[in-house]
């Protein structure tokens, strides 16, 4: 009932009255999930309490990896990729073919520059949709050698990059 009232205040522009609706919903039952997302919705990104609506979503829940990737998410707009990357393979390890803890991971991953993890993140998840779509699982070492061999020409690209004008002679 109260959380009706939210809506309709939230409807009316009646923010103030709002907070305190979604308050008491969470006070009377406290694990009213929609009525954290919805406080937190409010309040916005940048509110400092947001961060505990969101920790207690999670630990109400911890068997959905959804909130669990909405949590790393804002850890990461934050500034936190540990805590972010930790809640993103935290998802991964209850549902391994979620996309959303699947790409936040990978970025985190390329930005640190965790080439290796990257690489067997995105190997799983072809193998996991292989799998998925009843096709047979591909030999992971074509992967590794597409990796290495990856590897190896970015290596000799950048040797040849930092060669000197003088080891580059035109002999016309």
């Amino acid at each position: 009932m109260l959380y009706y009232l939210y809506i309709y205040n939230r409807k009316a522009n009646q923010t103030v009255d709002s907070e305190r609706m979604l308050r008491r919903c969470i006070y009377i039952e406290p694990k009213f999930i929609p009525a954290y997302i919805e406080l937190a919705r409010l309040r916005g990104p940048q509110d400092r309490n947001v961060g505990s609506l969101l920790k207690a979503i999670v630990q109400i829940n911890p068997m959905d990896p959804n909130y669990i990737t909405i949590y790393g998410y804002w850890l990461l707009n934050k500034g936190n990729r540990a805590a972010a990357l930790k809640q993103y393979w935290r998802a991964l390890a209850l549902s391994p073919s979620y996309i959303e803890a699947i790409l936040g991971a990978a970025r985190i991953l390329r930005k640190s520059g965790d080439h290796g993890r990257l690489f067997q993140l995105v190997t799983r998840w072809q193998s996991i949709l292989r799998e998925s779509k009843g096709q047979p699982p591909s030999k992971s070492h074509l992967y590794l050698y597409e990796w290495q061999l990856k590897n190896e020409l970015s290596n000799k690209a950048k040797a040849y990059d930092g060669c000197p004008q003088s080891c580059v002679s035109f002999n016309y």
